[in-house]
């Protein structure tokens, strides 16, 4: 028979422990997401990509 003691103990310290997981994946995510830089900060660093494709002349 059930002794009606319910037992959250282990669901909250799990729950607390998921918790904390998501909110460490979730700043992980805006700091990749953002460059490295949190709200901004670094001024104005862009990231620029050169490519000099070569296309088939027309009419060979």
């Amino acid at each position: 028979m059930a002794d009606g003691n319910g037992g959250g103990g282990g669901n909250s310290a799990l729950a607390l422990l998921v918790g904390a997981l998501l909110v460490i994946v979730l700043i992980g995510g805006f700091f990749l997401y953002s460059g490295g830089h949190f709200f901004g900060a670094g001024g104005g660093t862009t990231h620029t990509v050169n490519l000099n494709v070569k296309t088939p002349g027309n009419g060979g």
